[in-house]
Parts: C-alpha cells; sequence; structure tokens
C-alpha cells in the first residue's frame, strides 16, 4: 500500500464519521485498524453464538425480549456494535483505496459485501421473532 501511505486522509466531515481523522495520514497502523476493525465481527460472532446457546440453556435468553433481565437485549447490543464496527472499518479501507481499485470499478462489490453484513443479522432477528410470534400469540 506504498501508494497510499503518508497521504492525507480524505474526506473528512461528519457525514462520513471521519472529522476526527483531520490532519491525519494514512499508514500501515490505519490500514491494520481497517483489518482488525472487519475481521473482529469474524470473532465475535462465534463466541456470541456460543453465549446464546449458554443463555438459553439457563433460561435467560429469549428471541425478541427486551427485558433487561434478558440476555437478548444484551447480545443483540454487541451485535450491532460488532457490525458498525467492521461495516466502519470496510469503508474507512475502501475510502483509503478508492483512487487505487477506481480502474476496477469496486463500488458495487463494496455495497454488496455492506449489505450481506448488515442484512444477515437483521435477517436472523426478524425471522425470529416471526417464528415467536407464530408459535406462541397464536
Amino acid at each position: 500500500m506504498a501508494e497510499i501511505r503518508g497521504k492525507p486522509i480524505r474526506p473528512v466531515s461528519y457525514a462520513t464519521l471521519t472529522c476526527c481523522l483531520a490532519g491525519k495520514q494514512y499508514t500501515i497502523e490505519f490500514l491494520r485498524f481497517c483489518k482488525k476493525a472487519t475481521l473482529q465481527f469474524c470473532l465475535i460472532k462465534p463466541i456470541m453464538a456460543v453465549l446464546t446457546l449458554f443463555l438459553m440453556v439457563i433460561g435467560k435468553y429469549e428471541d425478541g425480549n427486551w427485558s433487561l433481565d434478558q440476555g437478548y437485549i444484551y447480545v443483540t447490543f454487541v451485535y450491532n456494535i460488532s457490525i458498525s464496527l467492521a461495516l466502519y472499518g470496510l469503508f474507512l479501507f475502501y475510502t483509503a483505496t478508492k483512487d487505487i481499485l477506481h480502474p476496477y470499478k469496486p463500488v458495487l462489490k463494496f455495497l454488496t459485501v455492506k449489505s450481506v453484513i448488515f442484512l444477515s443479522f437483521w435477517q436472523g432477528k426478524k425471522k425470529n421473532e416471526i417464528q415467536y410470534k407464530l408459535l406462541f400469540h397464536l
């Protein structure tokens, strides 16, 4: 990534949540952050799945139950933070490399990856809510 090393980070704006990066340059540490932010989801997902199973066994997890004494709200919160961080890492990586990757037209591919991550989470949540309503509220 020698092509971007040392260049100032752009765009810097509140709309892209890069306002805190004003005056900073692209470095190898910046690219590592993008990588770690994206890949942390691959670690968090199985941990949260095991935690969800454990909470189900002890009776503290019920899909769609937003009560503070149940684990659903906390698991959902952690998933949301993890997914948001992964998507932000992907976004920062894209903004850093969009000029280099321009000949390959990566925007559609980038949006596809982002939408798969985002929509797969909410699809599972919606499916579980519908199943719960059909099973217990008829």
